[in-house]
């Protein structure tokens, strides 16, 4: 009973550490549209979208889709994008698309793959258009297929506090999930002698 109570600590803390901000950044919210902004016949072109207060916060994600080709865990390409609204806020996100999985060198051509990178949210204080530019910057190891860009509204925000008490979670749960195989049993007791003689 110990030891499925330290497992279902483990498992909660993993959770937490690990499954919480993944769920939050990629499924949080509602799709407010998504819109494709590279392939290999047009080239990069830029978006323009109309985001209003009510949709913040506005989470912008970032899928690339691989050709197929052998990818090593060391590949990287990166992207410049320029987020500038009309009001006249700029800023600047680089996205590194890189495996999330080493592949051996002696692999075979993997199937399209498609990596997704976070780029951040908005929060706009007024109804504003936003134009999302996207340049080639540095290595460009994976080649790319297309490119395209995922709002999503109304998106929540993890809380970072919940990430490194997941991990002690975590931790706690496996050592106790260990120590409790290793307790030791009690030792035999011997049964008493039977005294011969006079008492």
């Amino acid at each position: 009973m110990l030891r499925f109570i330290f497992l279902l600590v483990m498992l909660a803390g993993l959770g937490a550490a690990v499954g919480y901000p993944w769920a939050v950044e990629n499924f949080s919210g509602t799709e407010l549209g998504t819109i494709r902004v590279y392939d290999r016949e047009t080239g990069f072109t830029p978006a323009r979208v109309i985001v209003s207060p009510v949709d913040a916060p506005v989470r912008v994600l970032v899928d690339l889709t691989a050709l197929p080709q052998r990818i090593l865990a060391s590949d990287r390409t990166v992207i410049d994008l320029t987020i500038a609204s009309a009001g006249g806020t700029q800023r600047t996100e680089r996205l590194d698309f890189a495996p999330a999985q080493a592949n051996r060198e002696d692999a075979g051509l993997s199937s399209e793959q498609v990596y997704r990178v976070s780029a951040g949210t908005l929060e706009p204080r007024i109804t504003d258009e936003y134009t999302f530019t996207f340049a080639p910057a540095g290595n460009q190891a994976i080649e790319m297929k297309t490119l395209d860009l995922v709002l999503r509204r109304n998106a929540l925000a993890w809380d970072k506090r919940v990430q490194p008490a997941g991990f002690i979670a975590a931790a706690l749960g496996f050592i106790g999930f260990v120590l409790a195989f290793r307790r030791r049993k009690r030792p035999p007791v011997e049964p008493q002698r039977r005294k011969w003689g006079r008492g």
